[in-house]
C-alpha cells in the first residue's frame, strides 16, 4: 500500500553566524511539523510518532542546527533515518548539521518499528542577517559577595560578536574568558551596584548594520556588609540570646552568646533562617543582666543591596528599657519590594538612648550578623468559592443590581504562608443585569511571593423576570390603636426589579373603625406588567387600655381628700367619672360608718368611690376616700364703730371704742375678741389697732384701725424790738421768743426764716425785720416784725448778744429742710466779705453751689436736678466753715 507525507508550510529560519528560527504559517493554525498520516485501514494503531525539535550552536562561518529525536511510542527497536532537500544524512536516533549558505532546507524524520512507520518533516531558512536580532543576557547570581564567582550567558539568535564593559571596574575575568566572551565569568573584588553593557553583532551582517547594546544599570550588587564601630563594650549591655520562631512556633534560630569583650560577631556560618515573602516571624532578644537601660534595634537587609538603610529595614527598635530581653514581629515584605536570595540580619544593642546604627560609630554596645534564605514559598494560594459555581438571578435595572459578590462570604481567599487573603481577591466580570444571557465573574489572586492562585470563575445566568414586586408596608405589619384614636393609613411602596416604582399600582382593601374595639386586617395587593403578585396584611388592633378618671371641678380626686361643706347650707355631690373614650360612666358611692352626709349635723362623713369602664378598665382612683366634713367655714364679721382711720391730738389722753362683732351660725357671746396694737398718743405717728374675732369653728377674721396722733396747733413767735450801734453787726435771730404745743424752741428756732428787711447797721434810723415760722408739722406761725433801731455813739446801746458771741453757725439758717425744686439759705453776716455755699453728697462731691456779698440776705439754690437723699450744705466766710444737714425729697 501506498503511504503519503502531508507537509505544512512551517519555515524553521537559520540566520547564519546563529540559530534564527522563525515558524511561516500556511493560516491552517498548524504551526508545527505536520506528521505524515498513513491511510487509516494500513496504519498500525500502535504506528510511532515521529518528531524532532531543534537548537543551535553558531560555529565558525556558519550556523549548525541540532535535531532533538523526540519521537513518541516507538514499540520495540526503532530505526530512524534523517533526510536534509531529500538527501539521506543518517541513521543515528539524532542529527546535527552545519548550514553555511542562505537557503531553504527541508528536514524530515522517519520513525520505522514493527508496528509501523510515521514520517515527521519541517522547513529550514538559512539567511544572512542585515539588522539587529534578539539579545539579552542573565547573571548566575545577582547578589554575589566579594570573590565569587559568577557567569553571564548571553541569549542571542543572530550575533557571533559580542564586547563586554562593565562599571565600576574593579572586577576580573576568569577561567580564561574575556571581555569579548559570549558568556564571561567574573569576580569582583569591591562591594557595590555594577552596571553591565553588552554590544552584539553579526560578523556577517556587518557590524554597523546589526550591532545592537543591552544595558542593565546596577544590574548586579556585590555585598560588601559594614563592620559596625563600637567604643566600649560590657557584659551588661549586651546580646546573650537570638532567638527568631515563625507563627507555628518552629525555631528557625537560637543563638546563645557569651558576655564577651567582642563588638561585633559574625553569625551567619551559625544556620540559615529560611524566610518566605509575606510571611510573619517572632524575634525575641535578650542578655544575662540588666543592670543598665539599653536600646535594642534589628536590622534585615530586604533588597540585599549589602546595606540596612532602606526602607522598612529597620525591624525592631525599643528605645531605652531596662529588662532583659525585648520582642518584635517580623514581617517579610512582598517580593516586589524586596529580593529573593541570600541575605543577613543585623542585631544591635547600645546604652540608655545612646546612638545605635548598624554600622557606627557606637559609643557602648554589641552587634551580631545572621544568615536568612528570602524565599518564594511555591506554595500558591487558593480561592474558595463559597455556594454554586452557578448562580442564576433575574435581570435587574442597572449593570450590577442582580448580583454582588461579598468577600468571606462569598469568596474567600487563603495562603499558606499569608493566610487570610480574601482582602487581596481580584475579580474581573463581564456582568451585565439588565441584558438576560450568560456571564462570568473570573477571581485571581498572588501571594507576596509573585505565586497566583488558579483561577476560579463563577457563572452568572442573568434570566428573565419571575419575581412579583417587592412590597414593603409602610410603618409596622401589627398596629395597636387606642379606642377612640385616630387611624392614619400608613400606606406601602412597591418596586420591582423590570417595571420600576410600582407604588401608585397597589391595590388596598379593609376599613378601620376606630370607635369599636377589635381587630382589623388591611390587605395591600401589587402586581408587574408580568402578573407576578405580592400582597401583605396588616392588623390593626383597637383597643381600649387607657383608664378612666374620677373628677371634682375638672380635676382628679385624691385618696383622703377632705372637702368642706357648710353647714345648713344645701349638699351636691359633684364628684364624677369620666372615660377618654366613653365619655361620662357609673359611678359607684358607698358612705362610710356614719352614712351619707348629713348638712345639720356637724360631723366628717367618708364615702369610697369606684368606676369601672366598658372594657373593664378600672379607674385610677378606684377606691379613694373623700372625707366630707359639715362644719362652720363662715367667718364672724366685725364693725369698727368709728372710720378705718382717726386723727388724734398729741399730748392728749387717747381711749380705743370697742367693736361689734356677729356670725352667721353663733351667737355673739361665742365670738371671742381681741385686739392687739398700742398708740402713743404723746409722739407724732400712725398707730393700728388689729382685732381678731373667732368662732367656737376656729373660723376668724381680722379688722384694722388707724389712729393718726398729729400736730395741729400752730406756734407762737414774739420779736422784742433790739438797739444797735451804728457798724456794729448783730443775730437777726436774737432774743426771738418761740412757744409751741409740740416741738422745743431748739427744734423751731432753725426754722425760723427771715422774710425780709431794710436794715442797715452803717446809717441810723429805724429799721424793721419780719419774721415767718412753719413748724415740722406744718403748722404756720403769725407773721411777726421787729423793729431795729441804729444810732450813733454815745447815744447808742446794743442789746442783742455781743460780736464775739455771733458765730457763723448762729448767723445762717437753711430752709425748708426737706426740700424739693429749692432751698434757701438766709443770712445776716458781720462783714462784708463773700459767703461760698456748696451743697455735698454723701461722698463729698459738690452737686450745686453759689456765692454771694456779705451782709445780710437770703441765696436761693436750684436743687430740682438733685436726685432724693441725705447731702451737706457746707457754707464758708471770713476763714470760718459751717456745715449743716439738709434732706432732698425730689
Amino acid at each position: 500500500m501506498q503511504n503519503q507525507s502531508y507537509y505544512d508550510t512551517a519555515t524553521i529560519r537559520l540566520k547564519r553566524g546563529a540559530a534564527y528560527i522563525t515558524f511561516e504559517s500556511d493560516g491552517s493554525g498548524n504551526d508545527a511539523g505536520f506528521i505524515m498520516n498513513w491511510d487509516s485501514d494500513l496504519q498500525p494503531a500502535t504506528a510511532p510518532d515521529a518528531k524532532w525539535t531543534t537548537s543551535y550552536n553558531p560555529i565558525g562561518t556558519g550556523v549548525e542546527a541540532i535535531f532533538n529525536n523526540v519521537s513518541a511510542n516507538t514499540k520495540g527497536v526503532p530505526t530512524f533515518q534523517w533526510y536534509v532537500d531529500g538527501s539521506l544524512y543518517t541513521i543515528a536516533p539524532d542529527f546535527s548539521n552545519k548550514f553555511t549558505t542562505d537557503g531553504n532546507y527541508q528536514v524530515c524524520l522517519i520513525a520505522s518499528t514493527c508496528t509501523g512507520v510515521d514520517t515527521f518533516c519541517d522547513y529550514l531558512a538559512v539567511q544572512t542577517p542585515n539588522a539587529p536580532g534578539n539579545i539579552s543576557y542573565t547573571a548566575s547570581n545577582l547578589r554575589p559577595v566579594i570573590g565569587e564567582l559568577i557567569t553571564l550567558t548571553t541569549q542571542t539568535d543572530y550575533a557571533d560578536n559580542f564586547e563586554w564593559s562593565i562599571f565600576p571596574t574593579s572586577f576580573t575575568y576568569e577561567n580564561g574568558t574575556t571581555k569579548n566572551s559570549r558568556n564571561p565569568q567574573i569576580k569582583f573584588s569591591k562591594g557595590g551596584p555594577y552596571t553591565f553593557t553588552l554590544s552584539a553583532w553579526n560578523s556577517y551582517g556587518t557590524k554597523a548594520a546589526t550591532e545592537k547594546k543591552i544595558i542593565k544599570n546596577k544590574y548586579v550588587i556585590v555585598l560588601d556588609y559594614c563592620i559596625p564601630l563600637v567604643n566600649m563594650v560590657s557584659t551588661d549591655v549586651a546580646i546573650n540570646n537570638v532567638k527568631v520562631t515563625n507563627k507555628s512556633g518552629k525555631i528557625l534560630i537560637d543563638n546563645m552568646s557569651a558576655s564577651t569583650t567582642d563588638a561585633y560577631s559574625d553569625f551567619t556560618n551559625k544556620g540559615v533562617m529560611q524566610m518566605t515573602f509575606g510571611a510573619s516571624y517572632d524575634l525575641t532578644v535578650s542578655r544575662k543582666t540588666n543592670s543598665n537601660t539599653v536600646n535594642y534595634k534589628t536590622w534585615i537587609d530586604w533588597n540585599i543591596d549589602g546595606d540596612f538603610d532602606d526602607a522598612n529595614e529597620e525591624v525592631m527598635s525599643t528605645g531605652a528599657i531596662s529588662g532583659a530581653s525585648a520582642s518584635a514581629t517580623i514581617v517579610v515584605p512582598t517580593l516586589a519590594n524586596s529580593f529573593e536570595g541570600k541575605t543577613r540580619m543585623r542585631v544591635g544593642v547600645s546604652y540608655g538612648a545612646f546612638s545605635n546604627t548598624p554600622c557606627g560609630v557606637n559609643q557602648v554596645g554589641e552587634f551580631e550578623d545572621y544568615a536568612i534564605q528570602l524565599s518564594n514559598d511555591n506554595m500558591p494560594p487558593m480561592i474558595t468559592l463559597i455556594g454554586s459555581d452557578t448562580v442564576r438571578v433575574e435581570r435587574g435595572t442597572s449593570v450590577s443590581s442582580c448580583y454582588a459578590e461579598v468577600a468571606s462570604k462569598t469568596f474567600s481567599g487563603y495562603d499558606p504562608t499569608e493566610g487570610d487573603m480574601t482582602g487581596k481577591v481580584v475579580m474581573t466580570s463581564d456582568l451585565d443585569c439588565k441584558t438576560s444571557g450568560v456571564y462570568s465573574i473570573t477571581f485571581n489572586l498572588k501571594d507576596a511571593s509573585g505565586n497566583s492562585a488558579p483561577s476560579r470563575t463563577r457563572t452568572i445566568i442573568v434570566v428573565l423576570d419571575k419575581t412579583g414586586p417587592v412590597l414593603t408596608l409602610q410603618g409596622n405589619d401589627t398596629i395597636n390603636l387606642e379606642q377612640c384614636g385616630t387611624y392614619t393609613e400608613p400606606g406601602a411602596v412597591a418596586n420591582d426589579v423590570i417595571d420600576g416604582d410600582l407604588t401608585s399600582a397597589i391595590k388596598v382593601v379593609g376599613t378601620v373603625d376606630p370607635s369599636k374595639v377589635g381587630d382589623y386586617n388591611i390587605v395591600y395587593t401589587v402586581k408587574d406588567a408580568q402578573s407576578n403578585y405580592s400582597t401583605k396584611t396588616r392588623l390593626v388592633r383597637v383597643r381600649d387600655t387607657k383608664k378612666p378618671g374620677i373628677y371634682r371641678l375638672g380635676k382628679n380626686i385624691t385618696d383622703g381628700m377632705t372637702i368642706d361643706v357648710q353647714i345648713n347650707s344645701v349638699f351636691v355631690d359633684d364628684i364624677y367619672a369620666n372615660d377618654p373614650c366613653n365619655g361620662n360612666i357609673f359611678l359607684s358611692k358607698n358612705p362610710g360608718f356614719f352614712g351619707p352626709v348629713n348638712n345639720q349635723i356637724r360631723n366628717t362623713y367618708p364615702i369610697v368611690y369606684n368606676a369601672v369602664d366598658p372594657s373593664g378598665n378600672k379607674a385610677t382612683e378606684d377606691g379613694f376616700t373623700i372625707n366630707y366634713r359639715v362644719d362652720d367655714y363662715i367667718a364672724p364679721t366685725i364693725e369698727l364703730n368709728t372710720s378705718d382711720t382717726l386723727y388724734h391730738d398729741v399730748n392728749t389722753v387717747y381711749s380705743s371704742r370697742s367693736v361689734s362683732v356677729a356670725d352667721n351660725y353663733y351667737a355673739a357671746n361665742k365670738i371671742s375678741v381681741v385686739r392687739t396694737g398700742k398708740v402713743d398718743p404723746y409722739t407724732l405717728g400712725t398707730y393700728t389697732e388689729v382685732f381678731t374675732a373667732t368662732d367656737e369653728s376656729g373660723n376668724s377674721t381680722t379688722k384694722k384701725r388707724f389712729v393718726k396722733v398729729v400736730d395741729r396747733l400752730a406756734p407762737q413767735m414774739t420779736a422784742p424790738p433790739v438797739s444797735v450801734c451804728v457798724g456794729s453787726p448783730f443775730w437777726a435771730n436774737t432774743g426771738l421768743i418761740i412757744k409751741d404745743n409740740y416741738y422745743s424752741p431748739s427744734d423751731l428756732m432753725p426754722l425760723v426764716k427771715v422774710m425780709n428787711h431794710n436794715v442797715n447797721i452803717w446809717e441810723a434810723g429805724v429799721y424793721f425785720i419780719n419774721y415767718s415760722l412753719v413748724d415740722p408739722s406744718g403748722n404756720e406761725a403769725a407773721i411777726v416784725s421787729r423793729s431795729v433801731y441804729v444810732q450813733y455813739p454815745p447815744n447808742c446801746q446794743n442789746t442783742y448778744s455781743g460780736v464775739n458771741s455771733l458765730t457763723l453757725d448762729k448767723a445762717i439758717t437753711v430752709y425748708p429742710n426737706p426740700a424739693s425744686s429749692k432751698v434757701n439759705v438766709s443770712y445776716a453776716l458781720t462783714n462784708n466779705q463773700p459767703l461760698s455755699i456748696e451743697i455735698t453728697n454723701s461722698i463729698g462731691a459738690v452737686v450745686a453751689n453759689k456765692v454771694v456779698e456779705g451782709g445780710s440776705g437770703v441765696a436761693e439754690l436750684n436743687i430740682n436736678d438733685i436726685v432724693s437723699g441725705v447731702y451737706f450744705v457746707r457754707m464758708t466766710n471770713n476763714g470760718e466753715t459751717t456745715v449743716k444737714k439738709l434732706v432732698i425729697k425730689n
